[in-house]
């Protein structure tokens, strides 16, 4: 007989059995068994039982899996109940099967019919329908508790003692156990603890379950009354004895549940491959999972159907079988299961092994849902907030988001959390949606989306440092995106130390578990360190890089495609393919203004993709960026992709600053100034940049303008000589970073003489470096060695030298070195022969006295071989990289 767990809810239809003494039962026909047939066969059950006995170890025996497998036994045993008319046992068996079909009151009459016959599982199946009434079907719900006691008792009295009666005293028990009069419940425990104590251990069980987690006092007794259950060969109580010690004691929690496995118990194989799926107490391994659902699953365990259907869906940790989680899912969702229907909806809904069919996952989603699945609830939320297999729908989506989070699922608070905090479907509201976050921050979606609150500041301050922390919280709980999210913290040193080891990893880890974005950013990553002294290395590292971002691209992540382009027109990680470069490069340009020069770029001089010049040009004119314009304009001027015309090209650049490119000024001024198209006229182009200077703010002056007007004001091009005005335009470029522009500003204060430009003009050149050329390192190299600006600095100075010479080969600093007389002091002097010898240059005797710093060879091989670059292995720690 199936047991309830509540009184609104039953067990599912599980049986241990093991033959029972003779004659204990059969207090009415005395005939010799008819002999097996199908009804025997299909059902699982052997020809001497006509009941169900729980109390007794041994293998389990179900009455199917699918709806068809059940209604083949209904037909095998009605077909034996009419062939055999007296036989106790199919009428039974038949009433059974007819339950499981949900069809109740068939079942009813099948179960009289039974008991007429003189069977035990007549009274005690028909007793648990009346105590208790049935969901399975919704034409009847009726139960009929004062009809239940009156049938059970005189089951009790036709029967009189041993196991059989037993079974039917405990349905009476339990059903006063459960009554709402006080003193009725209190008979049925005492009668449920009479019956433990004669040796049911069904009853010690259900009453074990009623008293856990009440009090220590009856947590101690609980735990006496399963002990003493697995000593009766109990199955079910040796699983949820390990229940009890879960976390406190998993040793011995799987020890138990491999003690209910061999004692035929469903709940202990679901548990005991729970334990093996999740590695509770046991290593992860798929393939033991999959043996304990599945023997659980054929034994009717609903749960274990879906989590082995869940099982071979996911791929976690075996090979995906979609074929076979469908006919697991289908076989639970058809049995009742709760949680099944979802995960079933979900194969439909993104097309995992059937094709995808958003009607049926959202029929699916709705069976789920209303069979309290807070899941499947989430899903019908998504699917009308995203528009899949209904129209979109933000104010349902929002009510379901809402069921859900009250049905218990974080992932839908989360879902909800997002729509306040963007204002999806309803008012934007940063409070709202941290809230939500904080109550959805026990998942991984719920404590990323709390990671990214603390982050960006929505709905809370501004806090990088814990938004790191709950990053990490989320990673370790499987989140692929909090696990891209935190590596892009660790990598940027965004709340913490930087570690690129560590955010390799995780754009790795984020990668593999199919998030799109950290297969871009992951495959990126390797190509950007690829090692280029190892050619093989090298190579293996280019083939991963495009691996991966090709599997970027195919998920649907748009940042991976131009880099995949790339790889593919250079031939790198791979063979080169012109058309399919360029094809990717099409894609990212319609988004990617980076990817569209890029690809003008390349189709300009036909590099890696198909040339065609025409398109470059139209594309680059297209453009709005100085860049793009002067690779424009040199294909006008020289007749690239299209005739050759300079002073149409001016005027489209006219055109173009006209509707608003102002950032185009300098290119015009130029153009103006060099006579492109016209003649040339200095003048007009000086006071085109001197009225973008007068401007209060004048951001569109971009560095290479201001620098050119700078020089127009220093130099008296197009006009009188005007240094303030010089100062004007070099301090905007300055602003921008421009090396010559900080170079010339630096020179012009320096020389006016006044202390406090004198310390901004060092500052300046030690921004610029030797990107200003050799006037700033002229400039900067005796601020440093005479202390003008600030202290004397004859290390630094002495440093600055070196690098220029060794690193750069800069022709003032090979001047400096062979005829540097009184313009080094006696202090840098020393410092420069040191710093060399440290190196293995050496120097000239006495050359930290007098004379050259250097030998006439060595300065002969310094100017004679190009520049280095400077990759910081020579220098001393401090030194800057200039």
């Amino acid at each position: 007989m199936a047991r309830p767990f509540a009184a609104s809810l039953w067990l599912l239809t599980v049986v241990l059995l093991t033959p029972a003494p003779a004659g204990a039962q059969d207090a009415g026909r005395e005939s010799s068994p008819a002999p097996a047939t199908d009804c025997d066969r299909l059902s699982g059950m052997p020809v001497d039982r006509d009941w169900l006995d729980l109390d007794s170890p041994g293998p389990v025996y179900t009455l199917g899996q699918t709806r068809d497998e059940v209604e083949a036994i209904v037909a095998a045993c009605r077909a034996a109940a009419d062939q055999h008319p007296d036989e106790k046992r199919f009428p039974f068996r038949l009433g059974l099967a007819l339950k499981d079909a949900g069809r109740i009151d068939e079942a009813l009459a099948a179960f009289a019919a039974a008991r007429r016959l003189g069977s035990v599982g007549g009274y005690d199946e028909a007793g648990s329908l009346l105590l208790f009434g049935s969901g399975d079907d919704p034409t009847w719900k009726g139960a009929d508790p004062k009809a239940a006691a009156a049938l059970l008792d005189e089951g009790v009295a036709r029967f009189g003692p041993g196991p059989g009666s037993r079974m039917l005293r405990s349905t009476r028990a339990y059903g006063r156990r459960l009554d709402e009069n006080r003193e009725e419940a209190q008979r049925g425990e005492a009668d449920l603890k009479a019956l433990g104590d004669e040796g049911s251990v069904w009853a010690l069980v259900m009453l074990a379950r009623s008293w856990l987690g009440k009090s220590p006092e009856l947590d101690a007794a609980a735990i006496g009354n399963l002990r003493k259950a697995i000593e009766l060969g109990g199955g079910d109580a040796a699983y949820r004895l390990g229940n009890t010690l879960r976390g406190k004691d998993d040793e011995e929690m799987i020890r138990l549940y491999r003690l209910a496995v061999s004692r035929g118990s469903a709940e202990g194989m679901n548990a005991l491959g729970y334990a093996y799926e999740y590695g509770i107490g046991v290593p992860k391994v798929g393939s033991l999972a999959v043996d304990n659902y599945e023997m659980a699953a054929r034994r009717g365990h609903v749960v274990a159907q879906a989590n082995l259907g869940g099982l071979y869906a996911s791929g976690d940790l075996l090979p995906v079988d979609y074929a076979k989680a469908r006919r697991w899912l289908e076989i639970a969702t058809e049995r009742g299961g709760r949680t099944a229907p979802m995960s079933l909806g979900m194969l439909y809904d993104w097309g995992r092994g059937v094709p995808v069919d958003l009607a049926k996952a959202r029929s699916l989603y709705e069976i789920g849902a209303s069979r309290g699945d807070a899941g499947a609830m989430n899903n019908m939320g998504y699917l009308f907030e995203h528009g899949r297999g209904a129209e979109v729908d933000l104010a349902k989506a929002r009510e379901w988001y809402e069921k859900a989070a009250e049905a218990g699922s974080t992932d839908a608070a989360s879902n909800l959390a997002e729509m306040y905090r963007h204002g999806v479907g309803v008012p934007k509201d940063q409070n709202k949606a941290l809230a939500l976050s904080m109550r959805s921050a026990s998942n991984a979606t719920g404590l990323n989306n709390l990671a990214m609150a603390h982050l960006r500041g929505e709905g809370v301050e501004k806090d990088p440092t814990t938004a790191r922390a709950l990053f990490a919280e989320a990673e370790a709980l499987g989140s692929a995106e909090a696990a891209h999210n935190l590596a892009g913290m660790i990598e940027g040193g965004e709340g913490g130390e930087r570690d690129n080891d560590e955010a390799r990893r995780l754009f790795r880890k984020s990668a593999q578990a199919g998030f799109p974005n950290g297969m871009y950013r992951y495959g990126n990553r390797v190509r950007l360190d690829a090692d280029t002294s190892d050619e093989n290395a090298y190579r293996a590292a280019m083939f991963e890089a495009r691996n991966w971002l090709a599997r970027a691209v195919e998920a649907g992540d748009p940042h991976g495609v131009s880099a995949l382009a790339g790889m593919i027109a250079n031939g790198e990680g791979g063979p080169a393919n012109p058309a399919e470069a360029l094809r990717l490069y099409r894609i990212a340009a319609k988004d990617d203004v980076e990817a569209r020069l890029e690809l003008a770029g390349r189709l300009r001089t036909g590099d890696g993709v198909p040339a065609d010049p025409a398109e470059a040009r139209r594309i680059f004119g297209e453009a709005a960026s100085p860049e793009a314009w002067t690779a424009y304009l040199e294909m006008v001027d020289r007749g690239e992709g299209g005739p050759k015309d300079p002073k149409a090209g001016t005027e489209s650049l006219r055109e173009k600053i006209r509707l608003g490119e102002f950032r185009l000024v300098g290119l015009l001024a130029k153009r103006i100034d060099e006579g492109a198209g016209a003649l040339p006229d200095p003048a007009a182009a000086r006071r085109m940049l001197a009225e973008r200077l007068r401007l209060p703010f004048p951001l569109d002056l971009q560095p290479d303008a201001a620098l050119m007007l700078g020089r127009m004001f220093e130099d008296g091009r197009g006009g009188p000589v005007d240094r303030e005005g010089a100062i004007r335009a070099y301090r905007k470029a300055a602003e921008r970073l421009e090396p010559e522009a900080m170079t010339r500003l630096a020179a012009i204060l320096r020389r006016r003489g006044i202390p406090a430009e004198k310390v901004e003009a060092r500052r300046l050149l030690e921004r610029a470096g030797l990107r200003g050329g050799g006037m700033a390192f002229r400039n900067l190299f005796e601020m440093l060695d005479r202390g003008e600006g600030g202290p004397a600095a004859p290390e630094q100075a002495a440093i600055l030298l070196r690098t220029a010479l060794v690193v750069h080969a800069e022709p003032e600093a090979l001047a400096l070195a062979a005829r540097p007389e009184k313009r080094v002091s006696a202090a840098t002097r020393r410092e420069f022969v040191k710093l060399m010898e440290e190196h293995g240059h050496g120097a000239p005797k006495g050359a930290d006295r007098s004379g050259p710093l250097v030998s006439a060879e060595t300065l002969a091989e310094l100017a004679a071989r190009p520049a280095l670059p400077d990759d910081g292995a020579a220098r001393k720690p401090g030194e800057p990289n200039l």
